[in-house]
C-alpha cells in the first residue's frame, strides 16, 4: 500500500493535474495546468507540466472561464533538486 509520502512530488503533481487540470491557451498552445487561484497576491498561479518560453506581458488564456491573463512571472518548481512543475503567475487582463 503507497501513501502519499512515499510518492514523488512530480508524481503527486502528475496526478492533481490528472484530477483537476484545466484546458488553457499559453504560449501558442493548448496546455493542461493545475490553476491555484489567489495563490501570488491574489493572481491566480498556473501550474504546467513541462517547462516552455512564455515571457512576461504575454497572454494565457483560461478556457473554463473564458478569461484572459497577463503574465507577470515565471519560473521552476523544483523539489530536492528534481523538476516538479512549471509555475506561471498572471493577473486577469482588464
Amino acid at each position: 500500500m503507497s501513501t502519499d509520502a512515499n510518492i514523488s512530488p512530480r508524481k503527486l503533481f502528475l496526478n492533481q493535474l490528472k484530477e483537476r487540470g484545466e484546458d488553457c491557451h499559453a504560449a501558442d498552445k493548448d496546455r493542461m495546468a493545475v490553476v491555484h487561484d489567489e495563490a501570488a497576491e491574489n493572481d491566480p498561479v498556473f501550474e504546467f507540466s513541462e517547462e516552455f518560453t512564455i515571457d512576461v506581458g504575454e497572454t494565457i488564456k483560461r478556457w473554463e472561464c473564458e478569461t484572459d491573463y497577463t503574465v507577470t512571472n515565471t519560473r521552476p518548481n523544483a523539489h530536492a533538486g528534481a523538476f516538479v512543475s512549471f509555475q506561471v503567475t498572471a493577473s486577469e487582463t482588464k
